[in-house]
């Protein structure tokens, strides 16, 4: 060899050998700086420090651009960041040094999952299928897309390979029977819920779901055997029991399915409103009598899922009954764990008053007040309790007070009207007592009883007699035999001094009724008295002396003329 050419090729030799030594040199030091980089971008990334550890983990792909485990975790923090485009971006981009990598693609469909894009998202599961074909949580996911395609072969197959790799599951066996469903195999259906029950016989639920189904293909009887097997088992079971019980209701074999009802109320698995729903079908039956119908609202009222509405029902029903007695019972037993529903203090309030207990109802409208103290009725109770104990004092004070929350409501108003102008007036406050009579009548003046009261006021006071009149008259003119309202009328034209008027008015109050009435007796005969019949007056006198034998003025009146 030429000695030139040797030298050269030593040079060259000598050179490359350095230059490479050079490069494992610098190799390794770029994979230890990336090393300590990545573990301090990892770091970051814990700490939720994510723009710090976004700049580390792109520093690592500057110095190792194939790095996919950079691009996957600033995947990761993009999406945590919201910002699934620039997810899919870094993802992309570690798929394309490491396409099989198993978390890489499920990252993908989850970004796909969250940008809407199905058709990306199947593709992902379908490739996640096909390399792990073993793992269910994708064969599942891939049948679920495949169902909502309507590729129906496709994803049964895949849920049939599942069944017989892992055995009989429920969410297995229920997209089945949506396939089936949709398919219209409805025979199916009854084989997957069947199979269910065979293979978890300590479920009640499948019964119940079989049952279900058979009835939504209107076969009952199917239905009804369903649950009365299941019962068999789960003999004290509320939910197979309210179901059954509704077949029967639906059969019009009410006296058959009551047994079923009481033990299915109070079912944790049935809404409340769905199982009244089905007892109201039976309290709705004539063959069902009272007391099986009170045993009915009794088991709801006594479970967990009772509410309002199932007990005010409940007490409206025994009042209907005339049950007061018993209906008062329940509504002071519910007044211990809840005493916050309005409208059963209105059915005591009302069994109170039926029964004239007026100091309870005093007592109780008082406490109502407590936890209602913007209802005017509770008020209006409150103070009309106090007016019928003769304490007029409080009972116009807090009848007052209720006026005020009186909204939209011009019957309950008229009602304070009345009975805070009969309050003053006992306690002699006239003026106060006018105000009231006279705001009543502006909304209704054809009350007739109190048109006569306002009256027959007026007279005691012979004050206003050309009003006293007018109220009279009309009293009498909406009903003209009332012994009453002719006295009062009778009356108004003697303190006139119309005594013949007043004389024809008194003999009508006398013949419808008045005989009996110890002051139209009396006044007859003063009326008598001024129309110059002394004897006749004696007469009348007597006869309301009799009926009232403690007056002691009119005592001395006869005395007077004996």
């Amino acid at each position: 060899m030429n000695k030139l050419i040797y030298i050269i090729i030593c040079v060259i030799s000598i050179t490359v050998l350095t230059e490479d030594l050079v490069g494992q040199k610098n190799q390794n030091s770029t994979r230890f700086a990336f090393k300590g980089l990545y573990s301090d971008a990892l770091r970051s990334k814990m700490q939720e420090d994510y723009l710090v550890a976004i700049n580390k983990f792109k520093a690592c792909l500057e110095l190792i651009p194939n790095s996919s485990a950079s691009a996957y975790q600033l995947s990761l923090i993009y999406l945590k960041l919201n910002d699934p485009e620039k997810s899919k971006q870094y993802i992309n981009y570690a798929l394309k040094y490491d396409e099989t990598n198993e978390w890489y693609i499920v990252q993908k469909s989850i970004i796909a999952g969250l940008l809407g894009d199905q058709k990306l998202y199947k593709k992902c599961y379908k490739l996640l299928n096909s390399q792990y074909p073993d793992n269910p949580v994708y064969s599942y996911e891939l049948s679920i897309l495949y169902f909502k395609e309507h590729e129906y072969s496709r994803s049964l197959e895949l849920l049939n390979k599942m069944e017989t790799d892992l055995g009989v599951m429920e969410n297995i066996s229920f997209l089945k029977n949506n396939i089936y469903f949709e398919s219209k195999k409805y025979s199916l259906i009854s084989d997957e819920l069947t199979k269910l029950i065979y293979v978890y016989p300590d479920s009640v639920k499948y019964i119940d779901m079989l049952g279900e189904y058979f009835l939504s293909m209107q076969q009952i009887n199917k239905s009804l055997d369903i649950y009365k097997n299941g019962l068999t088992v789960f003999v004290e079971n509320k939910r197979l029991n309210i179901k059954t019980a509704k077949i029967y209701s639906s059969l019009k074999e009410y006296k058959i399915g009551y047994d079923y009802l009481i033990g299915g109320i109070g079912s944790q698995q049935l809404t409340v409103d769905k199982q009244y729903k089905i007892a109201g079908l039976y309290l709705s039956s004539t063959e069902i009598n009272t007391s099986e119908k009170i045993l009915i609202y009794y088991k709801f009222v006594e479970s967990d899922i009772t509410n309002e509405s199932i007990e005010n029902n409940f007490i409206q029903f025994l009042l209907d009954e005339k049950e007061l007695s018993l209906a008062e019972k329940h509504i002071k037993k519910i007044f211990k764990r809840n005493k916050q529903n309005f409208s059963l203090w209105n059915s005591l309030f009302s069994i109170f008053i039926a029964q004239n207990r007026i100091e309870e109802l005093n007592t109780y409208s008082e406490e109502a007040i407590n936890y209602f103290p913007n209802q005017a009725i509770i008020y209006f109770y409150t103070g009309y309790s106090f007016f019928l104990l003769k304490d007029y004092e409080n009972s116009s004070n807090i009848l007052l007070t209720g006026l005020d929350y009186v909204i939209d409501n011009k019957r309950l108003e008229l009602d304070f009207f009345l009975y805070l102008a009969e309050s003053f007036h006992a306690q002699n406050l006239y003026k106060k007592s006018d105000k009231y009579f006279d705001k009543y009548l502006e909304i209704d003046s054809l009350n007739e009883y109190l048109l006569n009261n306002y009256a027959y006021y007026l007279t005691q006071r012979n004050e206003e007699l050309d009003k006293a009149y007018l109220l009279s008259r009309k009293s009498i003119e909406i009903e003209p035999f009332n012994a009453s309202f002719l006295d009062t009328y009778a009356w108004i034209y003697y303190l006139k001094s119309d005594f013949k008027n007043a004389l024809f008015h008194i003999k009508k109050a006398y013949k419808y009724g008045g005989k009996s009435n110890p002051v139209i007796c009396e006044h007859f005969g003063d009326i008598l008295l001024k129309n110059n019949e002394i004897d006749n007056a004696l007469i009348k006198w007597k006869e309301s002396l009799k009926l009232s034998p403690n007056n002691s003025l009119l005592l001395k009146k006869i005395q007077s003329f004996n």
